[in-house]
């Protein structure tokens, strides 16, 4: 009977203990030596830098609330990703908005907040905490509007690259127009379609731009009566926000 010989070529990680194969230090070092902008694409899971974990997360304000969220005490919102809060008017959005800013501020980050309500109370958030002379205030119309300055702003942030918390705040979505619909008359309907395809495309592009990154993005949302649930279905739908979004959480 022929002998068969198995593959014993390993690499031992004497840090962690941990054997690598060499054929997948060799794939990882060639996939990562293949982009142009020398950009890291490859990892271990066990690496600290790997972009699966949450490392950091952002409190609420509310104990109980980070600890439904996250499944761990001291949690919240997690750093690196993208949330939606979504709910009706008068439950806390707003609230938790000042939270979340005062938070990031606490920590020596930077917060900017992207509005389409224009309706922040500038006493409101002071009394709770937030420095509102170092709040980035952005007005928008548009979704184009929106995502391009929220590219623009990370941009000058992974560009200036100090290691501070960056906290984007956008209220709402819900309010937002798009570029067509801005353009075309009144009683011209249609404009939900694009405004999907719209936010379908920024999620896919900006969630690869916040990921292992100390950024965290919150967007607000409403609910919407939801005239085709049926007797037993939720009542309660949102605006599309796509999958994309990390965490939803009703407010």
């Amino acid at each position: 009977m022929a002998n068969t010989k198995k593959s014993t070529s390993k690499h031992v990680d004497s840090d962690a203990n941990i054997e690598r194969d060499e054929l997948a230090l060799l794939l990882q070092k060639e996939l990562n030596k293949a982009q142009k902008d020398g950009t890291k694409v490859s990892y271990f899971l066990d690496e600290d830098d790997n972009p699966v974990d949450v490392r950091e997360w952002v409190s609420t304000g509310s104990t109980l609330l980070d600890l439904a969220i996250s499944n761990r005490p001291h949690g919240g919102f997690p750093v690196g990703r993208m949330v939606e809060l979504s709910g009706l008017e008068s439950t806390g959005k707003s609230l938790m908005c000042a939270q979340i800013i005062s938070e990031t501020q606490k920590r020596g980050g930077l917060a900017v907040f992207f509005d389409s309500e224009s309706s922040v109370d500038k006493k409101f958030w002071t009394a709770l905490g937030v420095n509102i002379r170092n709040v980035n205030y952005q007005k928008f119309t548009t979704l184009e509007e929106l995502f391009s300055m929220i590219e623009l702003v990370i941009g000058v942030f992974r560009k200036k690259d100090d290691g501070r918390l960056l906290t984007i705040f956008i209220d709402s979505v819900a309010q937002a127009s798009v570029e067509t619909e801005m353009e075309s008359e009144h009683g011209v309907s249609g404009y939900n379609t694009g405004k999907a395809i719209v936010l379908s495309k920024a999620m896919r592009k900006i969630t690869n731009l916040v990921s292992n990154q100390r950024v965290l993005i919150v967007y607000t949302n409403q609910l919407r009566y939801n005239m085709n649930s049926g007797p037993f279905g939720d009542k309660w739908c949102v605006d599309p926000l796509t999958t994309k979004v990390k965490i939803r959480y009703k407010i």
